[in-house]
Parts: C-alpha cells; structure tokens; sequence
C-alpha cells in the first residue's frame, strides 16, 4: 500500500509536510484536493477523515491527521535526519515549543492577509479593507518581533544552526500573504536572511513546485464556477464573523 499523502498547497499546514517528503525523498502517493472547490467534502473523503481536512497520511493503512504530528511521525518513521526533529531531549523540547506556539500565533494573521487581501477581493470584487489589514498587521508585528528575538535569536534557523521542520512551518505560514503580493517580512532583515537560508537548502526545485498554488492563487479563482465563488465567499464570510 504504501504512503499516501492528501493535501492541498494552497493550505499553510499541507506544504510543512510536501517540503519535508519532498526534500527527503520519502517515496508517495500524492491525492491533491482543491479545497476551494469542496473537495475535501465529499462522502468518500469522509471516508479518510470524518473531519474532512487536510493534510491527511495513510501509511500502510495507519491513519494520522494534522500536520505537526504528521511532520514528527515522517521524521522519526523514515529515520531522517536529526536535524529535522533531534533526538536530543532540550533541542526537541525547543522543535515542539515552536509548533506548540506557531499555529495560535503566526498563522492566523497570515491566514487572515491572504484572505482580505487575495481571495475574497477576487471572489466579490470588493476593496481590500485597509483598516482590517492595519489592526492584522499590528497583531502580526508582535508575533514577528517574538520570532525574530525569542526564536531565531543570533542563531542560523529558529532552533539552532540547524533547519528543523520548525523553520518549514513558520516558512510556509510565512508564504500564505505572499499569495496576495504581500511580504510581511519586506523591512525584517534579519528574518529575511532565515528565510533565504531555509530557501537555500531546500532549493529551488523543490520550493517552486510546493509553493506554485499559493503564488498562483488568483488563477485558481479564474478557474471557478460563479457558483462555486459564491459558496466560497460565504464559507470565508462566516468564518471571519466566527474570528471576529
């Protein structure tokens, strides 16, 4: 049977697996879903995951959801090396810290800039709201100062002088306002240089075919049915009322 892999790159939390499978060359059965055209909500996929969200693994019929468990199972599954999750108790400790921190604090923002910025503009044709991308950014910059001062530090990568999948998941969140033009990074220098010295080592092969869905977002929504950008618009509509 072998690994199978069920994901979607316009998804933050899909690509930390990709460039990890990618990069390592752990062998795959890819199924990508478009979640943009519901996809992920059909019956058989409920079949995979009654939550019908992705990322998604199958391993010789051993099923894992959510992508840091996923990320941490690969490593120690493929025996990859240290440097992506140590076996060291204290730089471990330091891997899961950042994981256990990033997906309430980076990714929302960024999530939320793709969205306001990108999507729901292209699915309505309404103006970007200047002020909701003003106060998202406020929040952002307090979590890019923590990251920049706790984490990176003095250091190469967030953990050491080592990649970790760390760096793969604040890289990928980092990438989703990017999919509306939007380098949040653009006045970082410091954490400009980290993310060129993650780019580097994963080279560009491996970066431009993870990360071709999110700087191509706008295509995708060309490609919808006005039915289909209806129901999008509303889906992401009651979402952002549910955040606030």
């Amino acid at each position: 049977m072998g690994l199978e892999v069920y994901f979607d790159l316009s998804a933050a939390p899909c690509r930390p697996v990709l460039l990890l499978l990618k990069k390592c060359g752990i062998e795959f059965t890819a199924h990508a879903k478009r979640l943009e055209k519901g996809e992920n909500q059909t019956e058989e996929f409920g079949k995979v995951t009654p939550l019908k969200l992705v990322p998604v693994i199958v391993d010789n019929g051993f099923r894992l959801t959510e992508s840091v468990a996923i990320s941490k199972y690969l490593a120690c599954r493929y025996g990859l090396a240290d440097h992506w999750y140590p076996a060291d108790l204290q730089r471990r400790a330091r891997v899961d810290e950042y994981l256990a921190w990033q997906h309430t604090s980076i990714r929302p923002p960024c999530s939320m800039l793709l969205v306001l910025e990108g999507v729901l503009p292209g699915l309505t044709g309404q103006p970007v709201q200047e002020q909701k991308i003003a106060d998202i950014m406020k929040g952002l910059e307090l979590c890019l100062e923590h990251l920049e001062a706790y984490y990176l530090q003095d250091d190469a990568f967030l953990c050491g002088d080592q990649i970790s999948i760390a760096d793969l998941f604040a890289y990928s969140d980092l990438m989703q306002p990017m999919g509306a033009g939007h380098d949040v990074l653009k006045d970082r220098h410091k954490l400009l240089a980290w993310r060129q010295r993650v780019e580097t080592f994963m080279g560009k092969e491996v970066l431009e075919e993870v990360n071709r869905k999110i700087l191509n977002s706008h295509s995708a929504l060309l490609d919808m049915e006005p039915a289909e950008k209806e129901g999008l618009a509303q889906y992401l509509f009651s979402k952002l009322k549910m955040t606030g």
